[in-house]
């Protein structure tokens, strides 16, 4: 099962704040919510912490969006983690009556030159994609749907 978890590091704001973990696939991410935060307005200003969350639901949110209407074949790259270097997604392919997803990073997109809250999902091909040593695995989509509405509820109101 896929965990995503914020924490309030008052040691270093905004960043290895985002734990993501998923056993299955022997992910393990500490990640930065550094480019969750900076934008000025789209999200009102209520601490670093409360605006990460904010906008780390609307991701996941979107991710659930996009993959409720994921066709046959069809791959989608979700991202969370937003690096000044590349962007780490999960790669989801819908196969027969599953989903396939692994992780990756691309350095098309870099966390300084997407908005967080318009890149799900990022608009990638195969040619983008440079993988890590992650399992890809197989679960259904309604699996996964719950498992994101796990991790958004899970962030609280």
């Amino acid at each position: 099962m896929i965990n995503i978890r914020l924490i309030d590091n008052i040691k270093r704001s905004a960043h290895e704040d985002v734990f993501v973990t998923w056993q299955e696939m022997q992910l393990e991410k500490v990640v930065d919510s550094y480019f969750f935060v900076i934008d000025e307005g789209s999200i009102p200003e209520h601490g670093v912490f409360n605006k990460a969350a904010t906008v780390l639901k609307h991701i996941l949110l979107e991710w659930k969006s996009v993959i409720e209407n994921i066709k046959q074949d069809e791959t989608v790259y979700l991202p969370f983690d937003f690096s000044d270097e590349y962007i780490g997604y999960l790669k989801v392919t819908q196969s027969r009556d599953n989903l396939i997803i692994g992780y990756g990073v691309t350095r098309r997109f870099f966390g300084w030159n997407i908005d967080p809250l318009k890149s799900v999902p990022l608009p990638m091909s195969a040619e983008d994609e440079a993988f890590t040593n992650t399992k890809m695995i197989t679960i259904s989509l309604d699996d996964f749907v719950a498992q994101i509405e796990q991790n958004v509820q899970n962030l609280g109101s």
